[in-house]
């Protein structure tokens, strides 16, 4: 099993992750151009597609770039 944890995780659950044999990366030290996090609840896949290209046409790389994105239907975040 692999695990890819994110930026809130502690230093400490990859080590004890990798103890156990799970093969772990952390968002924290990975070389990223950026993370989006889609958060969607009872859309179909359809209006998801929809929700990810409107939100990408409407926004430049350098707004969002090298920053971790979260994408709800009404509203984003852009967290550095």
């Amino acid at each position: 099993m692999k695990f890819l944890l994110d930026a809130n995780m502690p230093r400490s659950t990859k080590a004890a992750l990798e103890q156990c044999g799970f093969d772990t990366v952390a968002v924290r030290p990975a070389q990223t151009p950026g993370i989006l996090v889609v958060k969607v609840q009872r859309l179909t896949a359809r209006a998801i597609n929809a929700l990810l290209l409107n939100f990408l046409s409407r926004v430049s790389e350098s707004q969002i770039g090298n920053a971790l994105v979260v994408l709800e239907p009404h509203r984003y975040r852009v967290l550095r």
